[in-house]
């Protein structure tokens, strides 16, 4: 998995979901990891299949799409300045506030397994997740993550 130090947000500010895979999915197509169509895609998709998880006193999200919006894999992370509400994964009646969005750009779907393990580890870190809603810059954010996707 490329974690490449442009795709990381610090404190972004975002209205609402949409308004936040917009920002996120604008910025990857400008850099050339995605197609035109995937803001589209990935906010419909988010809107089908939730993909909002709690803990740690505030949410996260992993929205990913299908590997047809995708030019190169990749993953770009955000750490929200205010909490935005995204539908809880497997109960979309539930909300959650999501404090960390980590979009996955999957190109080949044979490795998804491989770039969801490494999330999984990461998130069960309470004290990690923590320090990345903590982090001030986008160096600092991506020192921090560097070694939890090593070797993807």
């Amino acid at each position: 998995m490329h974690l490449d130090p442009g795709n990381l947000f610090v404190r972004l500010d975002a209205a609402d979901k949409i308004d936040l895979l917009t920002k996120m999915g604008s910025h990857l197509l400008e850099q050339g990891y995605v197609k035109n169509s995937f803001v589209t895609a990935i906010s419909e998709r988010e809107m089908r299949y939730p993909t909002g998880l709690s803990g740690h006193g505030f949410g996260i999200a992993w929205p990913h799409v299908d590997s047809a919006h995708i030019i190169r894999p990749g993953i770009a992370v955000a750490s929200l300045r205010q909490s935005v509400p995204f539908q809880m994964m497997g109960s979309p009646e539930e909300t959650v506030d999501v404090r960390l969005v980590f979009m996955l750009l999957i190109k080949n779907p044979d490795e998804q397994v491989l770039w969801l393990r490494p999330l999984l580890e990461l998130v069960k870190d309470q004290d990690l997740m923590q320090t990345l809603v903590d982090c001030d810059t986008p160096q600092l954010l991506y020192e921090t993550l560097q070694g939890s996707f090593a070797g993807i």
